[in-house]
């Protein structure tokens, strides 16, 4: 659905560009709306063939790309990106290790304070 529109637009210029290319005679003797019609009927064949492309990709994706590899890419690039998850991810725990150490160390600190 989001590649259709896409295509169409494409596809509208295109295909009158394509057939001057390889049929010019043909193509400028049509009438337009002959001409009209064949991108007509190119249109709905496209919606079809997206379709059919995107339901393959779907169905093979582990195939075509390495999700693992691109994300890991992505992340060793973008350090800024990897921190800002991070801590956006981990915020309450980091919060409760920070909480914990100061009670710990304040703890232990007094403690050692009494023995020595």
């Amino acid at each position: 659905a989001i590649v259709q529109p896409i295509v169409e637009k494409d596809l509208r210029v295109l295909l009158p560009q394509i057939m001057v290319r390889h049929k010019p005679k043909m193509w400028n003797m049509l009438p337009e709306n002959i001409k009209d019609l064949v991108i007509s009927k190119s249109l709905d064949q496209s919606k079809q063939s997206c379709k059919d492309m995107m339901e393959e990709i779907q169905t093979c994706i582990d195939e075509l790309m390495d999700i693992k590899t691109l994300v890991t890419d992505h992340f060793a690039n973008d350090c800024t990106l990897l921190n800002e998850i991070f801590i956006q991810c981990g915020y309450q725990e980091l919060v409760f290790i920070r909480n914990s150490g100061a009670t710990l160390g304040f703890l232990f600190g007094f403690l050692q304070m009494m023995i020595w």
